[in-house]
């Protein structure tokens, strides 16, 4: 099962963000050796580019990890309200009124990763500036090849609607 960056970028090719191109496996190994390339490639450049400042890149990873643990704890938050009923693990504090979970422990949590990120966004600048470079580089390549994704999608519908009219 993958992990790390190939999960993440596995699972965005298999969601039409990326490029199938990618998911081909290898003819012998049956490996996404080209997912395998594409990663090696960008840990290499940002060795290069960041000239193996090690300060630098744990600045930078600090960002990308407090930031995902606040989306995802903001993310438990929207769920309580948006998928109500039982859950096997709750976290403690929760205010119960008319048939709604009010999570204040899981808000607590929430807050207090959010105001390490923004301390953390406010107190190493280089590696804010870097990780928001970094995230508008993927949310930029991820946008286009959702859009060709969508085209190819929207011409192979055309067809097939055209073929089941022209059948008729």
């Amino acid at each position: 099962k993958p992990v790390g960056q190939h999960a993440v970028f596995r699972h965005a090719a298999q969601d039409a963000v990326g490029t199938d191109w990618f998911l081909r496996p290898h003819p012998r190994y049956g490996t996404n050796y080209r997912l395998l390339y594409l990663i090696g490639g960008l840990q290499l450049f940002t060795i290069i580019m960041s000239r193996g400042d090690v300060i630098f890149l744990g600045g930078a990873y600090a960002f990308g990890v407090v930031w995902s643990f606040v989306f995802n704890t903001l993310s438990m938050v929207v769920l309580r309200f948006k998928k109500r009923g039982p859950r096997d693990f709750v976290v403690p504090i929760n205010i119960h009124y008319r048939n709604i979970y009010w999570p204040i422990g899981l808000g607590l949590v929430f807050l207090i990763m959010f105001l390490s990120a923004i301390a953390n966004l406010f107190t190493k600048p280089v590696a804010t500036t870097s990780g928001l470079c970094f995230a508008g580089a993927f949310l930029t390549v991820f946008t286009i090849t959702e859009a060709m994704h969508r085209k190819r999608r929207g011409t192979d519908q055309d067809r097939k609607s055209t073929r089941l009219n022209s059948s008729h």
